[in-house]
């Protein structure tokens, strides 16, 4: 019969069968196809209606729930270097595979895209709100030494207003005009009223009184106090 005994023709009666099954194994492939296209394609309209977010956005719900601390992880286990943002998501490539997810390492590549953009939206954020920290303990800094430089200034200009009133009380001295009246008058009125805090700072009642001894002393020159005892008393 293999040799085509009787007239026995073995090649025309399995051809129709081996198309038939090659027939139904390419509508099978065809129609795993086109379920999978199905599949991805729900995928995406699934991806087109999701919602984007802000930066804004992701800083104002992170900061609702806690800031968490992320660090990579580099898995070494395949062909590939892969990078992490956390242990759960180190076999999310594989149960992708397992559960027939379409393109499964796309979606973890884009994943880690995002991820990765968070990171950068946060350390930005945080770097912006350091930089903000120190420029209000600057400005602060920056107000405190004003103030500061602001005491020392009026403080130097009454000390020169003090020593011209000084220097003016030397002359006087020196070309033989002092009295006690005068003397008394400038370190009274002109800077005991007038600046009360640096006459006690400086101990300007020492200086006054080393003048006014010179004075006294010329007041009550040749005084005899049995025949004169009121000379002076109002000085």
């Amino acid at each position: 019969m293999g040799m085509g005994f009787n007239d026995f023709k073995e090649a025309s009666a399995k051809l129709p069968q081996l198309q038939g099954t090659e027939t139904v194994s390419q509508r099978q492939s065809q129609t795993v196809g086109r379920m999978k296209d199905r599949r991805w394609m729900k995928g995406m309209k699934k991806q087109q209606q999701e919602k984007y977010i802000t930066a804004e956005e992701l800083l104002a719900n992170k900061e609702e729930q806690g800031f968490e601390v992320f660090q990579k992880v580099i898995d070494m286990r395949g062909p590939q270097v892969r990078v992490l943002m956390n242990l759960e998501n180190l076999n999310a490539e594989e149960k992708a595979k397992e559960n027939d997810v379409p393109m499964s390492q796309l979606q973890h590549n884009v994943r880690l895209i995002v991820d990765l953009a968070e990171l950068d939206v946060q350390k930005i954020d945080r770097d912006l709100r350091n930089v903000r920290e120190t420029a209000i303990s600057l400005q602060r800094e920056k107000e405190k030494l004003e103030t500061e430089a602001a005491r020392q200034k009026k403080q130097l200009d009454n000390m020169e207003e003090i020593m011209g009133v000084v220097s003016h009380i030397e002359e006087q001295k020196s070309s033989g005009t002092l009295t006690l009246d005068s003397l008394a008058k400038y370190f009274t009125d002109d800077i005991k009223r007038k600046f009360a805090d640096d006459y006690k700072l400086c101990n300007l009642t020492c200086i006054a009184c080393s003048y006014a001894l010179l004075l006294f002393i010329r007041v009550f020159q040749g005084w005899d106090p049995l025949r004169n005892p009121l000379h002076g008393l109002e000085a």
